[in-house]
């Protein structure tokens, strides 16, 4: 009990002061999981919210009250707990690259999420114990995505006026968040906030918002660090209840294994004064080699490679060998899917546009007309050879009639290299109606000569 009650003492004072103050005393905001919420830092970068069937777990009471006027004591669950979090087995539920693109393109948000970040001081990481501006692509590429499965308490950090706002919330179940290697969550997909672990509320606790079916304070959990590394996270199928395995760092549109993984046992008792080290650097993963084999009816391209740069740092390139789609990696498909294969490390950007104008990328992953992007990936300058995807579909019979076109942008490009390849594939009713090799400049925003065709 002693021990139990130092683990919840150093959840709820793990964060330091905040930024601008804005909640009242004792004030606990409820965020539904399917709400942006008030101040968020970004663009919502989670997938719709899905329909959990499987049961909710269960985790006994704190044995004292951590807070005042509180309506019963904190659950407080091991952040390596088996079934805290949940998945889909696709990985689609949120993606911290695009979360990484917002922050880059906005210096002083980056700025202000970094200071909310570093307030915490229980944070661990491979770089140590704060993030940097430029750790922030590092940072969120070791952040594991999971959906909660139960109603969770912690401190959101939202962006007004040039800083960072600190609010008591409790996330609901079912909300897409980034945990660190400890089992804490640290980022909210739906907003782009940081998130730490909950501070105790300054006075009689209230709850502001609007109340979610099943929710009761004697529910709501407060995940505590794991004291070990989490070398894999043993999360539950929402839909069907079984568990399985999933390494840390896992990205959107990779598969996770299959079938039921080992009950791994977590210590949770952390002595006074103890200090939990950070986690060691991760290993590079390894390539996947493609055996799989596109199939291409032999018809004309509908486009020609844009012609070379005349500037002096780029050179002429051949197309790139046929390449496939690596085994580890699903891509959705039906009436329509577009595909684009690069192997160089630019950052090479997917974009279609469907028959009303609606253009469907990175900052915009679906459409009215049902389209959606369920892959985007961004090797980064100096990343190890390997097949890179992205995917744009429209589900079978979910595609309207009209005229589409497909371009490829160079979104980032990494001076000094070779013009950067890629392959383009639009099939139509599961037929391939073009199969497009071209090359651009590494300039950055560079684009392709669309690929237009018809259903």
């Amino acid at each position: 009990m002693v021990a139990l009650a130092v683990v919840v003492a150093l959840i709820v004072s793990g964060g330091g002061g905040g930024g601008k103050k804005e909640q009242a005393a004792g004030e606990v905001l409820l965020e539904n999981a399917a709400s942006t919420g008030p101040d968020p830092f970004t663009a919502s970068v989670a997938s719709p919210v899905p329909t959990i069937s499987a049961a909710p777990p269960t985790f006994p009471p704190a044995p004292i009250p951590t807070e005042a006027g509180a309506a019963a004591p904190l659950r407080v669950a091991n952040g390596g707990t088996v079934g805290l979090y949940g998945g889909t087995q696709d990985n689609t539920q949120c993606d911290p690259a695009q979360m990484t693109r917002y922050l880059g393109e906005n210096p002083p948000k980056a700025a202000a999420w970094v200071d909310a970040v570093n307030v915490d001081t229980s944070l661990r990481w491979s770089g140590g114990n704060s993030v940097t501006t430029a750790q922030i692509p590092e940072y969120l590429a070791q952040l594991t995505p999971v959906l909660l499965r139960a109603d969770t308490r912690v401190t959101n950090n939202g962006f007004s006026n040039s800083t960072f706002t600190s609010r008591q919330t409790i996330l609901q179940t079912g909300s897409a968040v980034l945990v660190d290697t400890y089992g804490v969550p640290r980022a909210r997909c739906a907003c782009g906030n940081p998130l730490s672990p909950p501070k105790p509320a300054a006075g009689k606790v209230t709850y502001k918002g609007t109340q979610w079916p099943g929710f009761s304070p004697t529910t709501v959990v407060v995940v505590s660090q794991s004291v070990t590394v989490i070398n894999q996270f043993t999360l539950v199928n929402i839909y069907t209840g079984t568990t399985y395995p999933q390494p840390p760092g896992y990205r959107p549109g990779t598969p996770t294994p299959t079938g039921t993984s080992e009950t791994r046992t977590e210590t949770v008792t952390v002595t006074p004064g103890q200090t939990v080290p950070p986690p060691p650097p991760r290993a590079a993963t390894p390539t996947a080699t493609p055996t799989t084999t596109l199939t291409v009816t032999p018809t004309a391209p509908t486009t020609q490679p844009p012609a070379p740069s005349t500037s002096a740092t780029t050179q002429s390139v051949p197309p790139p060998d046929q390449l496939t789609v690596p085994p580890t990696i699903q891509l959705g498909t039906g009436d329509i899917q577009v595909t684009l294969l690069f192997t160089g490390d630019s950052d090479m950007d997917l974009h279609v546009v469907d028959p009303s104008g609606q253009e469907i990328y990175f900052r915009n992953r679906t459409s009215s007309s049902g389209g959606r992007l369920d892959r985007d990936e961004i090797p980064g300058c100096g990343a190890a050879p390997a097949t890179h995807a992205e995917n744009v579909f429209w589900p079978q019979g979910g595609s309207p009639s009209g005229a589409y076109s497909a371009f490829v942008v160079n979104y980032a490009a990494c001076p000094d290299k070779p013009p950067a390849t890629y392959q383009l594939t639009v099939k139509v009713g599961g037929r391939v109606v073009s199969e497009t090799t071209g090359s651009l400049p590494q300039t950055r925003g560079a684009k392709s000569t669309p690929v237009n065709f018809t259903k």
